[in-house]
């Protein structure tokens, strides 16, 4: 749930956000935009308000060093990112049943659309076998459509 908000938030951001992290996925075109800590997004469904937050915690562990046994044992820090999500509790039903699903099919759908499509061949000469391009064809699905209207 945790990615699939990410993402649905980063293609949703207000021109009022403050606050914004800006990255490019190596097999990606375009920049991919997600929200900074702590920082507020609102957004509306069904006439619904929520707030989501992006929050952190660190925990530390005791990590014990199996190969080394006279160091004994250290303390570990990991991070945990998790978003909070607000609104009236009378709105419960609404966002457990259609906003959280909205969500995750909304994700699914960008990820799909920023899925890098790749033409695999086999290379008998090579040392490996198989190989693979990126398929970047001018034509698109949209402009065959339209040349047969």
């Amino acid at each position: 749930m945790f990615h699939a908000a990410n993402l649905y938030l980063g293609e949703n951001l207000s021109s009022s956000t403050q606050r914004v992290k800006i990255n490019k996925p190596e097999n990606e075109e375009e920049l991919r935009l997600t929200t900074d800590n702590n920082q507020e997004l609102i957004d509306v469904f069904k006439g619904v308000k929520l707030k989501w937050v992006l929050l952190s915690s660190r925990i530390q562990k005791s990590v014990s060093n199996k190969r080394n046994s006279s160091s004994g044992s250290g303390i570990s820090k990991e991070e945990t990112w998790y978003f909070e999500l607000s609104f009236h509790k009378k709105h419960r039903e609404i966002v457990l049943s259609s906003y959280l699903p909205y969500v995750l099919q909304k994700a699914k759908e960008i990820r799909e659309e920023k899925k890098t499509l790749k033409l695999h061949s086999v290379d008998y000469n090579g040392t490996d076998y198989w190989g693979s391009i990126k398929l970047d064809h001018p034509a698109s699905l949209s402009k065959t459509t339209e040349r047969r209207l």
